[in-house]
């Protein structure tokens, strides 16, 4: 074929994309079988990981810690999305920029068999506040997380905006587009609707915490502002002070020449009189 001109480059090229995206599916679908054949949901205890944050919180300015630290309460999750990163890693320059939507959905079709197996441990009513745990790191901590490391891997700038020139996809859509945690991350679930009164929580919880933020904020601003305020009338006091001193030290010197001048009256009068007893000597 060579000889007749032909260019079968492209077509190979799209090979290798294909294999790559196949292995692809193939580490994650691993990952994913490995993770889900753990008969618990085995949580390291809050006091040992608020000891633990403690340490690594020390070390915050010597390590880049990348990942939330409250993913180290789960080791089984932290090799998973060790597998996850590992594996975008790979692809990340070897497939084509329309094959990104088949990585989402490996990655997608992953996470929903995360929840279907957490939503397996609801038929026993003693893990409902561990699967509420489980699903708080899941949907406020990894997932988002995940989701930086996938846009890392395919950018907006490379991957949509120069191929998308009349404006047709906003870095928004884009993000919304492949934003993991979307209304059918819980599709799997038997329990469906429990996850999302799960989520409604959160987002109620996270919304008075970020209230409660705020209004400390301004309360500080305020603070602020009255120590800001109090220490300008010190100063103004102060000021005062010092001037009223001022003013009371120019009384003493006007009262001490007065007095002056009262003496040398004095001493005139008396000179006069003795020049008037000479007068009347003579």
């Amino acid at each position: 074929f060579g000889r007749m001109g032909l260019d079968f480059r492209s077509l190979i090229h799209y090979k290798f994309s294909q294999m790559f995206l196949n292995i692809f599916q193939n580490k994650i679908e691993a990952a994913t079988k490995s993770f889900t054949s753990n008969e618990k949901i085995d949580l390291i205890d809050d006091g040992i990981f608020e000891n633990t944050q403690s340490e690594l919180k020390k070390e915050i300015n010597r390590v880049d810690l990348s990942a939330p630290l409250e993913l180290c309460i789960w080791d089984e999750l932290c090799i998973f999305g060790n597998s996850i990163i590992n594996a975008l890693n790979e692809i990340r320059h070897s497939i084509y920029i329309n094959s990104i939507r088949r990585v989402f959905n490996i990655l997608h079709f992953s996470f929903q068999n995360i929840f279907a197996w957490l939503d397996s441990f609801l038929s026993n009513q003693e893990n409902i506040f561990i699967v509420k745990k489980a699903t708080f790191l899941l949907i406020k901590q990894f997932l988002p997380f995940i989701n930086c490391c996938f846009f890392s891997c395919f950018p907006y700038e490379q991957c949509a905006k120069k191929y998308f020139i009349t404006g047709n996809c906003s870095l928004n859509e884009y993000k919304n587009t492949f934003n993991f945690v979307n209304s059918n991350i819980f599709g799997l679930c038997k329990n469906e609707s429990f996850f999302c009164e799960i989520i409604k929580e959160f987002d109620l919880k996270e919304n008075e915490e970020r209230n409660i933020l705020i209004e400390e904020e301004s309360i500080n601003t305020k603070n602020e502002g009255n120590d800001e305020r109090l220490e300008i009338e010190g100063e103004e006091k102060k000021e005062n002070k010092e001037l009223l001193k001022i003013e009371d030290e120019k009384e003493e010197r006007n009262e001490e020449i007065l007095e002056v001048e009262d003496e040398k009256k004095d001493v005139n009068n008396e000179l006069l009189e003795v020049e008037e007893e000479r007068k009347e000597a003579n």
